[in-house]
């Protein structure tokens, strides 16, 4: 999903289907037998063994090409979600500045979307962005876009930076149950959110669990579905589970299109109260949950731009001459007719 904002202040929500690569790319990073080494690196060692990885992507940054073949799909989807919001009106040509939500993947690093988002010409909104540092800014997991979609983590005032400091400084600590419901695939999560900033989130902290068996349309494949929901039950009941004696969670916020579905919805309802103190009723946040991640990346984005008018920081772009560009645009066409 993409919701696009023009400099007039409108805007368009888009849904497309990612296509068999996408999935397919998506179920092989939920893998563990797909992890590698990433920055930001734990120890001057994986950085050194890492060395050789990160020299080949930077060569073939520098040529035009994607950094990897999983960089080449997710730059894919993007040009496509691109295009396709394009085709309505006031949206003007092209975007100059992106932010990429993701789900928690344990192999979907953040130097892959980074790259992904290089490759297709947009940078990032942010202040901190340079090309000398890279690593300077993460793309936010679904799970914080949800938040700040649903409308919490956010100070109303984005142009006044100390009233939204002192603003972000009074906001409560919650505990927030994010499940992400699609025809793929089902992802749940369980954050301490208070504050909704582009931070690094590390998907081994044991509390992110993905399942690519539980999406709707393994629903709809099911004869006996009873079986399946009780499947479902057992899943979304591990990580309430692993939290129970924190105090209880105290938004659950839900993600996808198909987190609407009435038996999902009283499945996620009956969950989560076995496990709250008291038996207390769960809060739900569901703002439109197609595209809550989409629009809440929005409103991150609009902040790190507001950010960077303020003169705090500085977008570094890289120009090519019109020969070289030239040259790579034919370089890109054999190595995408090859692949």
């Amino acid at each position: 999903t993409i919701v696009g904002q023009n400099g007039n202040g409108s805007y368009k929500e888009v849904q497309i289907y990612g296509g068999d690569k996408y999935e397919e790319l998506m179920y092989r990073l939920s893998l563990p037998s797909s992890k590698h080494l990433s920055p930001p690196y734990q120890s001057i060692w994986e950085e050194i063994v890492d060395k050789p990885r990160q020299l080949r992507r930077r060569a073939l940054r520098s040529l035009g090409f994607p950094p990897s073949h999983n960089v080449a799909i997710i730059a894919d989807l993007l040009k496509q979600l691109h295009n396709e919001i394009l085709g309505y009106d006031n949206l003007g040509t092209r975007f100059d500045a992106a932010l990429v939500t993701s789900p928690n993947l344990i192999a979907l690093y953040q130097e892959d979307l980074i790259d992904a988002i290089e490759y297709f010409g947009i940078m990032p909104p942010t202040a901190l962005y340079s090309a000398s540092n890279r690593n300077a800014y993460n793309q936010p997991r679904n799970a914080l876009a949800g938040f700040a979609g649903n409308g919490m983590g956010l100070c109303k005032n984005v142009t006044d930076e100390e009233a939204c400091k002192e603003e972000e400084g009074k906001m409560p600590i919650r505990l927030v149950y994010t499940l992400e419901y699609t025809n793929t695939s089902l992802h749940v999560r369980i954050d301490l959110l208070a504050v909704a900033h582009l931070q690094y989130e590390s998907y081994e902290d044991g509390g992110a669990l993905t399942s690519f068996d539980l999406g709707t349309a393994k629903r709809d494949q099911r004869i006996d579905k009873s079986v399946y929901w009780a499947e479902v039950r057992v899943f979304l009941a591990k990580l309430p589970r692993r939290w129970q004696y924190y105090g209880g969670i105290d938004n659950v916020v839900l993600l996808g299109n198909g987190a609407l579905d009435r038996e999902f919805v009283q499945i996620v309802y009956e969950t989560v109260k076995d496990f709250q103190p008291g038996k207390r009723d769960p809060v739900f946040s569901v703002t439109d949950p197609t595209f809550a991640a989409a629009r809440g990346a929005l409103e991150l984005a609009e902040r790190c731009l507001a950010e960077r008018e303020e003169g705090k920081g500085l977008m570094v772009l890289r120009h090519r001459s019109w020969a070289v560009d030239l040259l790579v645009r034919f370089m890109q066409a054999v190595y995408w007719y090859v692949i």
